[in-house]
């Protein structure tokens, strides 16, 4: 006579779960699980985690949707008496590149943004760029003004999905519908303005 249970215990053993599992299970959701999503949620912290754990959350949380758009940021001048905007090549104001593609100052625009008095954050960018482009061009005429554009590429855009790594468009290159104004600043005094959204070709309009 064959005892067919002793077959079959071995296997019930493998497969059901033990208390290890359940441990391990409850251990995940209430230490990572549940943290993450409120941290995801909420754009909080959760108390008494430590600094450790919270970086972890929130680098976890970071990836939960793909980003709308691409983003590229160009600097133009103003020269007294021109009626036109020059485009500042960027290899004049900061050729370190540390951040993948990025240069320090297209972090330090694009962090300005969500910043309450980031205008006035760009008006310091702005008189660097205004010194850098005398130091390497040495223009006659004085500069008068120093804009910020933002350049974007919505995602699966054919500028947005190059083959290889990823290579600065010219400014002349990308279409007028996708760039946009982010703020002028002045050196006459003038408040800066914060021109967020507004549309190119940019006029300059002189003080009154």
């Amino acid at each position: 006579m064959v005892d067919s249970t002793s077959k079959d215990e071995p296997v019930k053993r493998i497969v059901a779960p033990t208390w290890w599992d359940y441990s391990g299970f409850l251990a995940f959701v209430l230490v990572w699980l549940i943290p993450i999503t409120w941290v995801g949620l909420s754009h909080k912290s959760v108390a008494g985690a430590g600094n450790y754990l919270n970086n972890q959350y929130r680098v976890a949380s970071l990836f939960t949707r793909r980003c709308p758009s691409w983003s590229e940021y160009y600097y133009l001048i103003h020269l007294e008496g021109s009626s036109r905007w020059t485009v500042v090549p960027e290899s004049y104001l900061c050729k370190m590149q540390p951040i993948g593609f990025q240069s320090r100052l297209q972090r330090y625009v694009a962090d300005s943004l969500g910043q309450h008095h980031g205008v006035y954050q760009r008006q310091r960018l702005a008189v660097f760029v205004r010194k850098r482009f005398i130091r390497g061009f040495r223009p006659r005429r004085k500069v008068n003004a120093v804009c910020f554009i933002e350049a974007q590429y919505p995602t699966g855009d054919a500028m947005a999905s190059q083959l290889g790594s990823w290579e600065r468009k010219e400014f002349s290159e990308i279409p007028k519908i996708r760039k946009q104004v982010i703020s002028i600043h002045f050196f006459d005094k003038r408040t800066p303005v914060n021109g967020r959204g507004e549309k190119l070709p940019l006029e300059y309009k002189s003080k009154r």
